[in-house]
């Protein structure tokens, strides 16, 4: 008679660090006479996994005033633009807000990311940018214990030969 605790796996090995993902990235594309900012969800590109930006605003600050552009939704591997704007304006800040899809992000078939939050701001004062788009959060692998799959394999072995010989015998 097979005993049910031979069949109940170890537990797997759980490796819990505090993680940052990049994500994407603000820059300064046009020309010079019409600057304009690209915001760039990497997604996989970046080797991170597919996550939509949500709820976007991006605002920068000058002397004498600021300008807001919003999006409702940035998708993964892809940019977006803001019209061209005044040269001659004196930049003091650059701020992006916007949120994340999903909070818990499949990084590979063992390792799991969960933000810290779904709410993310990156800024800067320094310029020309690039402004990264950095999640933080934390990274969890989990690597199943080898033995605990050789005993799940035994074990169903065992319990399929035992239902064989019983249907054979009736």
């Amino acid at each position: 008679m097979l005993s049910t605790g031979l069949l109940v796996p170890k537990q797997a090995i759980a490796d819990s660090i505090p993680y940052t993902l990049f994500e994407g990235f603000v820059t300064r594309v046009g020309t010079p006479a019409e600057p304009q900012w690209r915001l760039v969800n990497l997604g996989t590109a970046g080797g991170g996994p597919p996550v939509d930006f949500l709820n976007v605003t991006l605002t920068f600050d000058f002397v004498g005033g600021s300008l807001t552009y919003s999006w409702s939704d940035i998708s993964p591997a892809t940019f977006v633009e803001t019209a061209p704007f005044d040269p001659s304006l004196v930049l003091t800040s650059l701020t992006v807000q916007y949120t994340l899809s999903q909070q818990v992000l499949q990084l590979s078939k063992y390792t799991t990311f969960t933000a810290n939050s779904l709410q993310n701001t990156a800024s800067t004062n320094t310029f020309p940018p690039p402004l990264d788009l950095f999640v933080q959060g934390t990274a969890v692998t989990v690597t199943p214990e080898p033995g605990s799959a050789l005993l799940l394999g035994t074990g169903g072995i065992a319990l399929f030969a035992a239902v064989r010989k019983r249907l054979r015998s009736s």
